[in-house]
């Protein structure tokens, strides 16, 4: 709470991404009933070795595998956590905002705000906003919230009375999300697919999933160490501006193992040399 006041906000972990590949077992092709099967964007695979969830994240609502072709191998983009959703009811009042307790780790970088089944955007600020624009303005809350606030009519658009608004956010487990290639792991899909007359198929054995890369990027919150530090030493204009913030912003990373920071009194030139981290 402290540090918000000071205008730094707590850093709640990124959802460890990579790609993954799809193939079609030969063996079971006779067995599946339809020439076309359709995967759902947010398709859910699970880790068999740590339990670990990960989320197929497609740019359309479906993608389609010709079972005729088995020899093609399909790769997804996913990533780790699951979905969680909040509904509410708009009380119509301008700059209303919601207050959203998530309860755990979330990434701000997949969080989809829908105003009568509408998605809207998310603006720097309140000013960023233009007249009626279907937008809103995201911000961290205190103890693992989401503050979201709509426009007033002048800048963003004024949600009306009764509308209705849905909020999808992505938990997940930070670090302990990430998978190299030479880890042992077995994913298999956790959620239903469908063939051509949009029947579920509850028989999935066909679908072998291995890595397509490493699954990496994903990170642990701030500590209370961490905020204790920022406070008075966070950037005011959100740009990382002193030594002190490029320390804690590459004090982040998992895969970061040491750094060593400088710059000259009077520069604006920041050197940093960052080495792995092999333990």
């Amino acid at each position: 709470s402290l540090a918000k006041v000071s205008g730094y906000e707590a850093f709640y972990g990124a959802s460890a991404t990579g790609l993954v590949n799809c193939d079609v077992s030969l063996l079971d092709v006779a067995e599946i009933g339809s020439n076309k099967i359709y995967i759902p964007n947010k398709t859910v695979l699970i880790n068999e070795n740590t339990g670990y969830t990960y989320i197929i994240m497609l740019p359309t609502d479906y993608y389609c595998i010709d079972v005729s072709r088995p020899l093609f191998t399909h790769q997804f983009k996913v990533i780790q956590g699951s979905f969680k959703g909040s509904a509410y009811a708009a009380t119509g009042n301008p700059l209303e905002t919601l207050h959203i307790y998530t309860g755990g780790l979330f990434d701000r970088e997949y969080i989809e705000v829908k105003v009568d089944g509408e998605r809207y955007t998310e603006a720097a600020s309140l000013y960023d906003m233009t007249e009626n624009s279907k937008e809103y303005i995201l911000s961290i809350g205190y103890d693992n919230e989401l503050d979201i606030t709509f426009g007033n009519g002048i800048y963003g658009k004024q949600l009306n009375e009764g509308q209705s608004v849905t909020v999808n956010y992505v938990l997940h487990v930070g670090a302990l999300g990430n998978i190299k290639t030479s880890d042992i792991s077995k994913l298999s899909i956790a959620s239903p697919v469908y063939d051509s007359f949009g029947n579920s198929i509850s028989d999935i054995d066909f679908l072998k999933f291995s890595l397509g890369s490493n699954i990496s990027g994903g990170m642990d919150s701030d500590t209370a160490a961490d905020i204790r530090k920022m406070i008075g030493y966070n950037s005011r204009s959100l740009v990382i501006a002193s030594e002190n913030n490029f320390k804690l912003f590459f004090n982040r990373f998992s895969f970061i193992g040491h750094t060593n920071i400088h710059s000259e009194d009077n520069s604006l030139v920041v050197n940093a040399i960052c080495t792995s981290n092999y333990a």
